[in-house]
């Protein structure tokens, strides 16, 4: 995957669509539109398209190989670990409070459908946040590998790209820098990771839906208590 981010040089007009793609698809999820768990995915899926082209998304999202599955509970127990360093050292050195995420107030009152509803759709929500995050992060390893080499270069595209993720919560967490920027964006850097591992972003989208499902799972459990 990484080698045909090397090779396809980024299309400039798709390059300068991508903010506008993404800012549609990042309304459309967020202010309930019609079937809003499909417009990030879409549009991102979009941006991703123009820029590189339909030959290389093929290859970005072909089948993980065999075996690769395994990688994946070992890149969601990371993220786990590394949120909870990070939301309790927020709160140790900055008395960072963390702010509950609104989903699992809107867990707790929905009704059974609802949530059945829920579940079977916030994967493709999830997939598009993954697919955002690519749309960010391939144009700016395509640019720095030339200067810092494949390590280095993935490095700073996945922490850039985690950055851009985590400020996309600034509006669902009250306007909590930290735990956005930090908690939610640097400490997705394991998903990124998997796409390296799996040579695939199906890897990274296999891995935050679920961690995030797990998440989920508790606040409903938590709730029946």
């Amino acid at each position: 995957m990484l080698d045909e981010i090397e090779q396809t040089r980024p299309n400039r007009w798709g390059l300068v669509a991508t903010p506008f793609l993404l800012a549609i698809g990042f309304i459309g999820r967020t202010t309930n539109w019609p079937l809003s768990w499909i417009w990030l995915l879409l549009f991102s899926l979009l941006a991703l398209l123009f820029q590189f082209g339909p030959d290389a998304c093929k290859i970005f999202l072909k089948p993980m190989g065999k075996g690769k599955i395994r990688y994946i509970l070992l890149f969601v127990v990371l993220s786990f670990v590394l949120s909870t360093i990070a939301a309790r050292l927020g709160n140790l050195l900055l008395n960072n409070q963390t702010v509950e995420n609104p989903i699992a107030q809107s867990l707790h009152e929905n009704s059974l459908l609802q949530n059945i509803y829920f579940f079977l759709t916030t994967w493709i929500s999830l997939a598009g946040e993954e697919l955002t995050t690519a749309a960010v992060a391939f144009p700016l390893y395509y640019y720095l590998v030339k200067q810092f080499g494949q390590k280095q270069a993935f490095l700073f595209s996945s922490i850039l790209s985690a950055l851009f993720f985590g400020s996309l919560h600034l509006t669902t967490y009250s306007w909590n820098w930290y735990q956005s920027l930090v908690v939610i964006g640097l400490t997705r850097l394991p998903f990124n990771y998997a796409w390296k591992k799996t040579d695939s972003l199906r890897g990274g989208i296999i891995a935050h839906t679920v961690y995030d499902y797990l998440i989920f799972f508790f606040v409903l459990l938590a709730g029946m208590h």
